[in-house]
């Protein structure tokens, strides 16, 4: 029996069409989290790495390589371009792009076409529809912070290739309501109704951490012949905390103290030393207890916790006068400078 000439172009497009619209079987809605990680106030004062996160949708690909779709985003809504500690009313900005290099920022109600986004060998990776956040520089006190951003996509793909416009099996996948560009199941170009897509939620967080800064100059007695000689040292230690915290600052008793005398040391001798709150006082600044000098007492910029400002602590350093002088020789010790929020 002679096949008629007429039924071999059905029977040729057959696998083309048959199974053609799959319509959202392949590509799906995957709302999730994106996190910037945890980081202290200091470092987001200073600005963030920006990272890459799953665009809310994603595509089974099944082993075949994207080649043909039409992709469109709009960012429906991006929560005013802002994540919120919920407990403070702090904000720290972000911003949203399409590509790695930052180069393409994404506004809220415009839209994109996702399929030109510069990628990674030319085509969009759409096993997560990746985008990329990053942090702008805020002053902030610590906490979560946290901020639901909405996405809607609109596309046409075809996950296996395609012959001349006709998508291989399992088919176009398309979102509700697209259509143009195709005759049939053969689609040559972009779609003249994009629908209504399909929105997808995503949201960003932050946490910050509570996280000091401080400055402490080295302290220099200078040189002498004798105990007598070495006059007193006034400096400052300037600390600067977490937006809205307050703290307390300790030194330790250094390395070479003894019976809680501390001690500059040349090899094995010893030249006894202490260090005073305030330039005038004689109350020792110490590591524990009330010898630790909250934040309320800086001489500089007191009880002023705006996360910007030092706040300055004086002391005097001194060698103790009634000691006998030790051989001659550099006498050095370390002390810790520690902050407890």
């Amino acid at each position: 029996m002679t096949i008629p000439r007429y039924l071999l172009p059905l029977l040729a497009l057959a696998p083309l069409t048959g199974l053609a619209h799959t319509e959202t079987e392949q590509c799906t809605i995957n709302p999730g989290r994106a996190s910037f990680g945890s980081h202290g106030s200091m470092t987001i004062a200073n600005g963030v790495p920006a990272m890459q996160l799953s665009g809310g949708a994603r595509c089974s690909l099944k082993g075949y390589p994207i080649r043909e779709n039409w992709i469109r985003l709009l960012p429906e809504n991006l929560n005013g371009g802002v994540l919120r500690n919920a407990a403070t009313g702090d904000a720290i900005p972000f911003e949203l792009y399409g590509d790695a290099g930052l180069s393409l920022p994404l506004r809220q109600g415009q839209f994109y076409n996702y399929s030109n986004f510069p990628f990674p060998g030319g085509a969009p990776d759409v096993s997560q529809f990746p985008l990329h956040a990053r942090l702008r520089v805020a002053n902030v006190a610590p906490g979560t912070y946290t901020a639901t951003i909405q996405l809607r996509w609109h596309w046409r793909i075809c996950v296996a290739g395609r012959v001349l416009g006709a998508c291989y099996f399992p088919g176009w996948d398309i979102t509700p309501g697209v259509s143009g560009g195709c005759l049939l199941e053969v689609c040559t170009s972009a779609p003249t109704d994009w629908g209504t897509g399909v929105l997808t939620s995503l949201q960003l967080t932050v946490q910050v951490r509570r996280d000091c800064q401080l400055n402490a100059p080295a302290v220099n007695f200078g040189s002498a012949p004798l105990i007598a000689g070495f006059r007193p040292v006034q400096q400052r230690i300037q600390v600067r905390c977490s937006k809205g915290t307050s703290y307390d600052v300790g030194l330790s008793d250094g390395v070479n103290a003894s019976g809680g005398q501390r001690h500059m040391a040349s090899g094995g001798n010893r030249l006894a030393y202490e260090l005073y709150k305030s330039s005038s006082g004689s109350e020792r600044w110490g590591s524990a207890g009330t010898e630790r000098r909250p934040s309320s007492s800086a001489e500089l910029n007191p009880g002023s916790l705006d996360g910007l400002t030092y706040q300055g602590f004086d002391y005097r350093a001194e060698i103790l006068p009634d000691q006998p002088t030790p051989p001659a020789g550099t006498y050095s010790d370390s002390v810790v400078v520690d902050v407890r929020f």
